[in-house]
């Protein structure tokens, strides 16, 4: 198809070449004609593809690399086997009370309005009542109270079941005032010798061990001045006796392992 109009072109062009030839010389006519030969071989050559070649499509383009290293995968230690997570146990207080909004229910008071809270602390209103809280099985346990004030002489108490007089069987006492601190057994109704602690300056923190074998361990701002050992003395509720105006406050008892 392309042959064909590669000649129809070349007539095309040399009719007006051939008409201009006749009224020229043979020289001419010849010449003519070897140039119109020519055109047309070199338009044959031209229009003809060589056998057995094939259009080899261009390459295409290189692109830029932009994926980068190939990263190296790192090594993992093994996750540990899933199971349970074992929480230690914290045992919070069997008690606690702040007097910030009053006494908890759990007080027992001797006399009506005896104690109240007063500017959020336990106030004594009525002396020579008692007051007290808990179990008579109670032992084996750390309690804690601040000493706020101390106007007379006060008791603390381990009190054991309700005697035929109404009165609470007193197994051991503290008695404290502003001077210091001395235990005695109800039986004797005197000091424990070596058991006295003097000089110490309100307000502080009070602390007892007591333990179920009879240890009683007192401190005073969490410094140990006592060690003693009641054995039968010291399990029961835990009760205060004191005169009028006395004050405690941050009253709190933890269980001992």
């Amino acid at each position: 198809m392309r042959i064909r109009a590669s000649f129809l072109f070349v007539l095309i062009l040399l009719v007006p070449l051939l008409a201009a030839c006749g009224s020229s010389s043979s020289s001419n006519v010849s010449q003519v004609r070897d140039f119109v030969a020519t055109v047309v071989a070199l338009t044959v050559q031209a229009a003809t593809p060589a056998p057995g070649a094939a259009v080899t499509p261009p390459a295409p383009p290189e692109l830029p690399d932009t994926a980068g290293p190939t990263p190296t995968p790192l090594a993992l230690d093994p996750l540990p086997p899933a199971g349970p997570t074992d929480t230690p146990a914290i045992p919070g207080p069997i008690f606690y009370d702040t007097f910030d909004t009053g006494l908890r229910p759990e007080w027992e008071s001797e006399a009506d309005n005896a104690w109240g809270s007063v500017n959020g602390q336990l106030t004594n209103l009525v002396g020579g009542h008692y007051l007290q809280v808990g179990d008579f099985d109670w032992t084996n346990y750390l309690l804690s109270v601040d000493v706020a004030k101390i106007v007379s002489r006060c008791l603390f108490r381990i009190n054991g079941d309700i005697n035929q007089d109404d009165h609470p069987d007193r197994r051991l006492e503290m008695g404290f005032d502003s001077n210091g601190l001395r235990w005695r057994t109800p039986d004797t109704d005197s000091e424990l010798p070596g058991s006295g602690v003097s000089d110490l300056q309100i307000p502080y923190n009070l602390k007892l061990k007591i333990q179920e074998d009879g240890s009683v361990t007192t401190l005073i701002n969490d410094e140990v001045v006592l060690d003693l050992v009641l054995a039968g003395y010291t399990q029961g509720k835990i009760g205060l006796n004191c005169g009028g105006g006395t004050v405690f406050d941050n009253f709190a008892i933890w269980p001992l392992n």
